[in-house]
């Protein structure tokens, strides 16, 4: 709800909410973890996705809308559902919360300047942040084998957006949250 206002309204149609619903319960079965997942949508172009802490995911429309294939989509849903149920979304929390204060201390007490200090707060992030993709992406092709959905979606989603992005993607590795979509 709190995304809501910003990244567009919540799409309510009872079939499409069935239809994700009983995909993510299909999915959650294969071992996803115990804590209650609440799956929407947003209409929003977006061609994304994510996990907030809680059990909430968020699919928006432009991703439902480049997914070729209900696997593609499963992949995808499989990957945030890891994220849950590793709760990486409040280890974030806890993380960014504290390097937030630790980093300001240190740019307040005129040591450091705002840009490295920033800077340097958006790599250690980010170190954390590939780990996670990358535990993420484990256990969302085991939740696929265990649900008997075939990870080639999975695969070949990720291959389409790598060619969509092409090098420009790959320039700013480093400084991305995820690692390329190729990878």
């Amino acid at each position: 709800e709190a995304l809501e206002g910003d990244l567009g309204r919540r799409c309510r149609g009872r079939q499409g909410e069935k239809i994700l619903a009983g995909l993510t319960a299909r999915l959650s079965a294969g071992g996803a973890g115990s804590a209650p997942i609440h799956i929407s949508v947003l209409a929003s172009d977006q061609t994304n996705a994510l996990t907030a802490p809680g059990g909430y995911i968020v699919v928006f429309k432009g991703l439902i809308e480049a997914a070729e294939s209900p696997e593609e989509l499963a992949g995808v849903i499989a990957h945030e559902l890891a994220h849950a149920a590793l709760r990486h979304p409040e280890e974030a929390l806890v993380r960014h919360a504290g390097l937030g204060l630790l980093m300001a201390s240190l740019a307040q007490s005129g040591g450091l300047s705002a840009l490295p200090v920033n800077l340097g707060a958006r790599l250690m992030i980010t170190a954390y942040s590939r780990d996670d993709e990358w535990a993420a992406d484990d256990l969302a092709l085991r939740l696929l084998r265990r649900a008997g959905i075939s990870s080639d979606g999975f695969a070949g989603f990720f291959a389409r957006l790598e060619a969509r992005q092409g090098a420009a993607e790959n320039a700013f590795e480093y400084l991305s949250t995820h690692p390329p979509s190729g990878q």
